[in-house]
């Protein structure tokens, strides 16, 4: 009669890579990168995250288009970890350094840093993309 040994080792190593899993699957909040799009598995509403690791709401899918963001994958959240992000309005930025409210479908340009400055918006949440990416935006009133 055989009896079979005990691994410690083997046991100890699948343990540690069952408790990794579990830590994954219950994060907080997910780790997120600038530049990708996150959506809630229970809403409609898609986030670009800003430079600042904020959430920027994508506000029509005219926006989401002309941002070329339509070939980019978009990572599936819980409610719960959208919910632990910070959000921001959607600030653009052309590479002459004017910035752009992003409002529907269409970019409204902020007239002045005195302007920014009293709508409350911060650079740090300021998206830098192409003049032809933003051109494809209409344009809205201007942010006074």
């Amino acid at each position: 009669m055989r009896i079979a040994t005990f691994n410690w080792k083997t046991m100890l190593l699948a343990a540690a890579l069952i408790f990794v899993g579990v830590l994954e699957a219950h994060s907080a909040a997910p780790v997120v990168k600038p530049g990708t799009v996150l959506k809630s598995r229970t809403a409609a509403t898609l986030y670009f995250v800003t430079p600042a690791r904020s959430l920027a709401g994508i506000p029509s899918p005219e926006v989401y288009n002309c941002l070329g963001l339509a070939g980019q994958n978009q990572y599936n959240v819980g409610q719960d970890e959208i919910d632990a992000l910070k959000k921001t309005n959607l600030l653009l930025r052309d590479p002459e350094g004017t910035i752009y409210l992003i409002e529907g479908a269409q970019k409204r340009h902020i007239v002045s840093p005195a302007a920014f400055e009293k709508n409350g918006y911060d650079m740090k949440e300021v998206v830098t993309i192409s003049k032809e990416k933003l051109n494809c935006i209409a344009d809205g009133q201007p942010v006074q």
